[in-house]
């Protein structure tokens, strides 16, 4: 019954449809359906753990950056991957440079000032 699994699993992966591998194998749609359904679930459960791995390995790497250089540093240090926003925050610019993953996203502007680009000249009467 392993070597089915196995060869419904690479039957299924090469395109086949479940009744398809039903009949090249001589075994029932349903016994088919429910091994391509397990084989996707163990799938999503591998994705989630990657995920979750990913996700701790960045929260400890940027907390231990964290100790040594603030986030604000690092950005005043590399001022030209960074983009202005119109809100005066830096914005990490990702698609024109090559960065690693510890660098901040996003560095709040401190003084919470706006920057209105429209500018109204008055005409005197």
């Amino acid at each position: 019954m392993i070597h089915d699994k196995n060869r419904i699993i690479r039957l299924y992966l090469d395109g086949y449809k479940a009744c398809d591998i039903a009949r090249i194998i001589n075994e029932k749609p349903r016994t088919v359906q429910r091994i391509i359904r397990e084989f996707k679930l163990m799938q999503d459960e591998r994705q989630n753990e990657i995920f979750e791995n990913v996700h701790k390995k960045n929260k400890a790497l940027k907390k231990e950056n964290n100790k040594f250089i603030s986030d604000t540093e690092v950005a005043r240090h590399n001022k030209s991957v960074y983009k202005v926003n119109m809100k005066g925050d830096w914005v990490l610019d990702v698609e024109n440079n090559c960065v690693p993953l510890d660098m901040p996203m996003i560095i709040k502007n401190n003084e919470k000032r706006e920057y209105d680009k429209t500018f109204i000249r008055k005409v005197p009467c």
